[in-house]
């Protein structure tokens, strides 16, 4: 009986330190996932500058050439 006792508490030591390899492994993936959604966050800001600065200067060259019409 001591010698399954002592066969259990082996096994559950084991499986206690599966499970804390498995919840390591899972905060790890959280970070990842927490870091790709400030990035895509970032790619998206970055995209709304673009188009921005796109359409100021869409705006700068139709006034330039209205501009240049008139001149």
């Amino acid at each position: 009986m001591a010698h399954e006792v002592k066969a259990l508490a082996a096994q559950t030591a084991q499986a206690a330190a599966g499970a804390r390899t498995v919840a390591g492994s899972i905060d790890s993936v959280a970070k990842i996932v927490l870091i790709a959604d400030h990035s895509a966050g970032a790619v998206l800001e970055a995209n709304h500058l673009v188009t921005h600065s796109f359409l100021a200067l869409e705006h700068e060259v139709r006034h330039f050439s209205e501009t240049v019409r008139r001149a």
